[in-house]
């Protein structure tokens, strides 16, 4: 049980990390550019995670980041 916990736990403050970065990205829209690497640098972990909701999420992320530069 303690191992779930640990795991479901984990899930939550990845996908909560993420979810603050994009938020991030989409307030500042194309001011994010000075902050463009650290963001990225933040999340890049993401990527390689084995939990495929964590890679879904990063993706939707680096989009966001993508779009906040295009407008």
């Amino acid at each position: 049980m303690s191992l779930s916990v640990t795991f479901c736990s984990t899930l939550q403050a990845r996908h909560t990390g993420i979810k603050i970065v994009q938020q991030i990205a989409i307030l500042l829209g194309c001011a994010v550019l000075p902050h463009l690497k650290a963001l990225v640098d933040i999340v890049k972990h993401g990527l390689t995670d084995e939990n495929q909701k964590v890679r879904c999420l990063i993706t939707l992320m680096l989009f966001c980041l993508s779009a906040s530069l295009n407008l």
